[in-house]
């Protein structure tokens, strides 16, 4: 309570030297801080995601469209990617993760799980790459070693992750 009372006294006197000046400073300072707040609790629960092994998708429907989208995404980036546009390439193939790394196919389906593991390791291999190109070398280690987590024969992900 007593931090909090300095805080804002010090708050204050920062709008009353510097105007809007200092406000804004103050608001962007406290905007930042937010957002940094809300990455750490967002990247926790999706830690907890991950460690739980994601969700199964029962429905085929959705299944089939979740792999179609990542299929498409891969495709996208890969156009992109061949016109030299790296940044839109790593969001194509952001895309295409997102709506993958957190689902499961049916143990009953072995043909749905191999095609998830094969569309969202591509992913992730394009992923690390375009990453790389982009000095985004903690964002290439990660999906590197997804893609290995997935397959762990795959020598273009070992050699991903050994250029990042």
């Amino acid at each position: 309570r007593e931090d909090n009372f300095r805080s804002l006294c010090q708050f204050r006197e920062k709008i009353d030297l510097e105007g809007d000046r200092g406000a804004e400073e103050l608001f962007l300072s406290w905007e930042s801080r937010n957002l940094e707040q809300a990455m750490i609790e967002q990247k926790d629960q999706d830690q907890k995601l991950k460690d739980k092994g994601g969700d199964t998708l029962d429905n085929p429907e959705e299944l089939v469209e979740r792999l179609v989208f990542g299929e498409k995404c891969k495709k996208d980036g890969v156009l992109e990617w061949e016109k030299g546009n790296a940044k839109e390439a790593l969001v194509s193939w952001r895309q295409g993760h997102e709506a993958l790394w957190r689902i499961k196919a049916p143990q009953h389906d072995k043909e749905a799980a191999k095609q998830l593991g094969e569309i969202h390791k591509a992913l992730l291999k394009n992923l690390a790459q375009a990453a790389i190109k982009l000095g985004s070398y903690k964002e290439a280690l990660s999906a590197a070693d997804m893609a290995i987590r997935i397959d762990d024969q795959d020598h273009k992900a070992w050699y991903r992750k050994a250029s990042a």
